[in-house]
């Protein structure tokens, strides 16, 4: 164990008691700082008066090439909270931090469209085969997308006890930990029932949406599970590849709008009360 691991340990529980954040993110962030660590004090014990700003801007700068964009935004980010949690125990000055470099990121041209349009969404979940297992599950993930407009990682979360069948409600997860109670739109309600009944493997484990293939367990938390599913569905109907996100605002967007539009409160909390007043076609 190198000096720096029992600072880590001490970091990473600050991240998840403290300040909320998941454990695949905490986790993450610790390996980055790790790094960052092992780069600058080579397993010595870990000065935080030595640190100089250039340490930072240059393990920044040394990342290989081929890093992507937001892979490079999460080693910024892990950098930025360990020396914010530095300066909490009085450690790190506040200069230090500001050291750390931005990522830069542009956007293409012309932009690309924010939410895929409502026919390819169609044509996406009924592209999902109604005889195969894995048809069954990936149209209820994709109607759970459109119709509610849940992140990927709420999704994974999900159990089989969140579900209230008699009034037709969903217990969501968000981040920090936050639920919430959402209403289950008809359409997904019935791919889920249709999911419960004829496609989902037997298993002990609890969450809703399991692996189709072994280990037969819930979807790893922090990994693409979603992401692959809504890609395999997108390819299969053959439209624009979009990311999960612009499934995510698509129909869910203008629900909530018409919703918000009727109900003054939404401005307030667009996600909890347009989805709460929400009620299936």
């Amino acid at each position: 164990m190198l000096p720096a691991d029992e600072l880590l340990a001490d970091f990473e529980q600050f991240l998840l008691c403290d300040r909320g954040l998941a454990v695949g993110t905490a986790s993450g962030y610790r390996v980055s700082v790790r790094e960052f660590l092992v780069d600058c004090f080579a397993g010595k014990r870990i000065d935080f008066d030595a640190l100089r700003a250039g340490d930072i801007i240059n393990f920044v700068r040394r990342q290989p090439p081929c890093r992507r964009t937001p892979s490079l935004k999460h080693i910024v980010n892990a950098l930025r909270a360990f020396l914010r949690w530095g300066q909490y125990r009085g450690e790190v000055d506040e200069a230090l931090i500001s050291a750390v470099p931005p990522v830069a990121s542009w956007s293409t041209t012309p932009p690309l469209p924010k939410a895929i349009s409502a026919e390819h969404a169609h044509r996406a979940i009924e592209g999902c085969d109604p005889m195969t297992a894995v048809g069954r599950r990936d149209r209820a993930v994709l109607l759970l997308l459109a119709r509610l407009g849940l992140r990927g990682g709420e999704i994974i979360t999900l159990r089989l006890d969140d579900i209230d069948w008699d009034a037709s409600r969903l217990r969501v997860r968000g981040k920090n930990g936050r639920e919430c109670l959402m209403p289950l739109p008809a359409a997904a309600g019935k791919a889920i029932a249709d999911y419960l009944r004829n496609g989902r493997p037997l298993s002990n484990d609890r969450h809703l949406f399991l692996r189709a293939r072994a280990p037969i367990k819930g979807l790893l938390h922090g990994s693409d599970g979603i992401g692959s599913i809504v890609r395999n569905a997108l390819e299969q109907s053959r439209p624009a590849l979009m990311r999960r996100t612009r499934e995510r605002t698509s129909s869910a967007t203008r629900w909530r709008y018409a919703c918000c539009k009727a109900d003054r409160r939404c401005r307030k909390s667009a996600r909890y009360y347009a989805t709460a007043t929400l009620r299936p076609r």
